[in-house]
């Protein structure tokens, strides 16, 4: 059976054991959480063919096809889809604090990834803490 991906939340953290940690725990929390254990588990991921949203390359590609896209629609009378397709993740931001005045970073930011293709996960490991 394949994986339901529409479902699937993979928040990465960098190295940042602590932040997925609390991530975990939050999530737990929230009153439509699946999340009945909270723990962190790590994964290898090759990006491969990523649409990168935090290149810039990525993002005036995205404006270009949202450009087109509207105009297409709007010359077949349609309206422009109100982006219902992630639904499934609901994070408010609205929530989290700005780590200073006018920041455009909140205390909770983070990345999250969509994995289409399961070949992209090279490995998974439960993380340790580090060792003094």
């Amino acid at each position: 059976m394949a994986p339901n991906y529409a479902t699937a939340k993979i928040t990465m953290t960098g190295n940042r054991l602590e932040r997925a940690r609390q991530y975990a725990l939050d999530d737990s929390k929230r009153k439509h959480s699946k999340i009945k254990t909270p723990f962190v588990i790590g994964a290898i991921i090759d990006l491969a063919n990523c649409f990168d949203l935090l290149d810039k390359k990525c993002l005036d590609l995205l404006a270009v096809a949202y450009k087109e896209m509207a105009m297409t629609l709007n010359e077949a009378g349609k309206y422009l889809p109100i982006n219902a397709l992630f639904s499934a993740t609901d994070f408010d931001f609205k929530k989290r604090e700005p780590l200073y005045p006018n920041a455009g970073f909140k205390t909770h930011n983070h990345i999250q990834l969509c994995i289409i293709n399961p070949d992209c996960i090279k490995g998974v490991f439960l993380p340790r803490d580090k060792q003094n």
